[in-house]
């Protein structure tokens, strides 16, 4: 018997040390390794700085801290020379933007106003790219900008990396701090020129904003089923989680983790501010006539009613495309332009109508949710949903729940099958109902 005691006793202390091992995982053991994201084969009609994503990481390495950016796809930057670019920034930057100077040294800062043109919008932050400048290694520096509709040309230097560091954002991409190209906006005024709608009345006060439009903090409410139904280009946090857990190489996927972690935390402060503005931009759409300053009501909706495209604005300290709409009466409405199943086209009406008929087209405009209906067809008769709640397959049949305020709309293969009430609103589903006094 005693021959057995220290083999045991080997195997006890072994497994002693198994545990005994320090548990922690070190970041500076994991480095982000070089990655090529594939862009979007088509950039037309899309802001090119959705596809210019950034992170920046702090390292400690020796005692000291050391801040370090990444910045991928920045050859796109490049292409804008001899373009504009607009910088709708203010929900970032509370005064002056940074990363402006007088000199290529990037010595001297200018001081770019981060709320220009709010005095009749004479003068709004549209820069001209005059030219491009590289570093020895090929790597942008700046680039060379005039002010857009100054009559005193002068050079001013941009540095994209300076105006990164100047925010408190980690991680995310241009558009996120508000860079929109001009190109972007005229190609989908161009899109939209000429053409008449069909519009169901929403409530702009209470109607829901999908996240991937009212906050940069796109993804992480989102489940991978999710990502392909919502037709939404690729965002950076879609890239560096999906695909860096994707990828082969397990120190890049953990790193996909972290940043998924980072970026929730470096977005906490955008999150606060736009969630002050969720009333008040909502309050400019769907029913709100710009011209009166009062509100419409259902009567001033209807399938005999068009509303003609007059022209395409950003809403303020955002990055969300606007189309400003106008009725026979003269009554104008603003409408969000990615929310496409919110408005239709002759064609799109005469679809509708061949294949579910006229009763259940004019149903919509009161609201009537019937099953059989569309996903697009739900959309335009009571708004786009909070969320999506639940993805399944069941015997070969693709399920979905969306939830519109307290109740879960089940889709079998595209198509509603059920509704079901729910007592409960999850937080990511609750709105900011602070209130403000409207003119009714």
């Amino acid at each position: 018997m005693q021959s057995y005691k220290f083999p045991f006793l080997l195997l006890f202390l072994i497994s002693l040390g198994s545990f005994a091992q320090n548990p922690t995982i070190y970041l500076s053991e994991f480095s982000i390794k070089d990655q090529h994201f594939e862009l979007p084969e088509n950039l037309e009609g899309q802001n090119i700085f959705n596809s210019v994503f950034f992170i920046e990481k702090e390292i400690y390495e020796g005692g000291f801290k050391e801040k370090k950016l990444a910045l991928y796809n920045e050859e796109l930057i490049e292409r804008l020379k001899g373009e504009e670019i607009f910088f709708n920034t203010n929900f970032t930057f509370k005064y002056d933007l940074p990363g402006f100077y007088k000199n290529q040294n990037l010595k001297s800062s200018f001081s770019v106003s981060s709320k220009a043109g709010l005095e009749k919008n004479t003068k709004p932050n549209i820069f001209y790219v005059k030219d491009v400048i590289l570093s020895e290694s090929g790597e942008l520096e700046s680039l060379i900008l005039n002010k857009a509709g100054e009559e005193k040309i002068e050079d001013i230097y941009f540095s994209p990396r300076n105006f990164i560091a100047g925010s408190n954002v980690k991680i995310g991409t241009l558009a996120d701090l508000g860079m929109i190209n001009m190109k972007y906006l005229r190609d989908l005024e161009a899109k939209h020129k000429g053409k008449e709608y069909h519009l169901a009345f929403q409530n702009g006060r209470s109607i829901a904003i999908p996240d991937n439009v009212e906050s940069p903090v796109t993804i992480l409410n989102r489940t991978s089923a999710e990502q392909r139904k919502l037709e939404k280009g690729s965002t950076v946090s879609q890239l560096l989680v999906f695909n860096g857990l994707a990828s082969r190489d397990p120190s890049w996927a953990f790193a996909g983790l972290l940043l998924d972690i980072g970026m929730r935390n470096s977005f906490n402060e955008q999150k606060r501010k736009m969630a002050e503005f969720r009333a008040k931009q909502r309050q400019l759409l769907y029913n709100f006539d710009i011209t009166s300053n009062n509100y419409l009501s259902l009567k001033d909706f209807g399938p005999k009613i068009k509303w003609k495209f007059e022209d395409i604005r950003i809403l303020e300290d955002s990055g969300s495309p606007v189309m400003v709409l106008k009725n026979e009466k003269g009554q104008k409405i603003l409408v969000l332009e990615e929310l496409k199943d919110i408005y239709l086209t002759d064609e799109e009406e005469s679809g509708i109508i061949d294949e579910y008929g006229l009763e259940s087209y004019l149903d919509l405009y009161q609201k009537a949710t019937k099953k059989g209906q569309t996903l697009e067809m739900v959309r335009f008769a009571i708004g786009y949903q909070n969320y999506l709640a639940q993805v399944s397959e069941i015997d070969g049949k693709y399920q979905e729940a969306y939830a519109f305020g307290k109740e879960w709309y089940h889709f079998q293969n595209g198509l509603l099958h059920m509704k079901e009430w729910k007592n409960y609103r999850p937080e990511m589903e609750v709105f900011d109902q602070q209130s403000i006094n409207t003119a009714e």
